[in-house]
């Protein structure tokens, strides 16, 4: 018989480390750009982007590390992929 208590706490246990791994990306890359505004005066920026595209049959999620100056609009994408 089917343990649905159990599947659900480890599904349930999946999200946490989800979210976890998630914080610690965010974390990484607010120190990154912590420690290089104070080598440039804040003139460099790097994100995580992450979004769906739909407009293929099958939404796909993408992601991108853009780089950009904040005083201005130009991004520059340094790395993409999809999952």
């Amino acid at each position: 018989m089917p343990n649905f208590k159990e599947a659900f706490e480890t599904g349930q246990n999946a999200v946490r480390k989800i979210e976890e791994q998630r914080q610690e990306v965010k974390d990484v890359f607010s120190e990154l750009n912590k420690q290089i505004g104070d080598l440039i005066g804040g003139k460099l920026k790097i994100v995580l982007n992450a979004f769906m595209d739909t407009r293929t049959l099958v939404p796909v999620e993408r992601f991108c590390i853009d780089a950009f100056n904040p005083e201005s609009e130009e991004r520059i994408t340094l790395a993409g992929w999809e999952q």
